[in-house]
């Protein structure tokens, strides 16, 4: 997944003297792809914290990561609650605001995408994904070299049958996403007997290869962007 690590540093900085905030309870929160993402941290020995930032939400207006003092984890235990809630909610809670700054995989992609063994240019899977992907904002690139992901399509058609003069085939597609420098898979996925009929095998394996592209626009694409980002 792509997520970037934020570190955290709390420091009081009086007249002259500056000290490290050790144990300081914080909140840190960011919109993420299911909802709002809210954690909480306490700084370390030396005034730092870290948080992962990850699966955020990528059509967010101006997503930033807030982090503010944990008032309520600063109240003892055994203050009045009715008493310590007014009190808190009457003080200036000190926050930072961090913008986030959301830069999109480069991807290469190769495709290999057959109907009966016959290689077709027009048609398949792999441009409607790629389209699909690209309206999301990732930006395919020629060289692999200049890669993030590495996006392997390979798509075949075979026979079903016939009866009463109609033809069926099914069309078996997989799809998968290296990173580029560890090789590590991130993704794999695809189906398997996509139906097409008409009234020849080539036309039928066509037709199913146009199922393919609306599977792909509905369900594919959306799971592979929730997988990788």
């Amino acid at each position: 997944r792509f997520k970037r690590e934020l570190l955290i540093t709390a420091r009081f900085d009086g007249t002259g003297t500056a000290a490290d905030l050790r144990q300081l309870p914080l909140v840190v929160s960011y919109p993420g792809s299911a909802g709002k993402v809210v954690e909480k941290r306490n700084t370390d020995g030396d005034g730092q914290a870290r948080t992962l930032v990850q699966r955020i939400q990528l059509d967010a207006i101006n997503p930033e990561v807030v982090v503010r003092l944990d008032m309520e984890a600063l109240v003892p235990e055994d203050l009045d609650n009715g008493l310590a809630a007014p009190l808190v909610a009457s003080l200036n809670t000190p926050e930072r605001r961090v913008p986030i700054d959301v830069t999109m995989p480069r991807v290469h992609m190769q495709s290999l995408e057959k109907n009966f063994g016959e290689a077709i240019s027009d048609g398949g899977a792999a441009l409607a994904l790629r389209e699909e992907l690209s309206t999301k904002g990732f930006r395919f690139v020629d060289r692999e070299q200049d890669a993030d992901l590495l996006m392997l399509v390979n798509a075949n058609t075979r026979e079903g049958g016939s009866s009463n003069g109609f033809y069926t085939a099914y069309l078996d597609i997989s799809f998968s996403f290296r990173d580029r420098r560890s090789r590590e898979v991130i993704y794999e996925g695809g189906r398997q007997g996509v139906k097409g009929v008409q009234l020849n095998f080539t036309k039928a394996g066509l037709e199913a290869y146009k199922k393919a592209v609306q599977e792909v626009r509905r369900e594919l694409a959306p799971a592979m962007m929730d997988a990788i980002m």
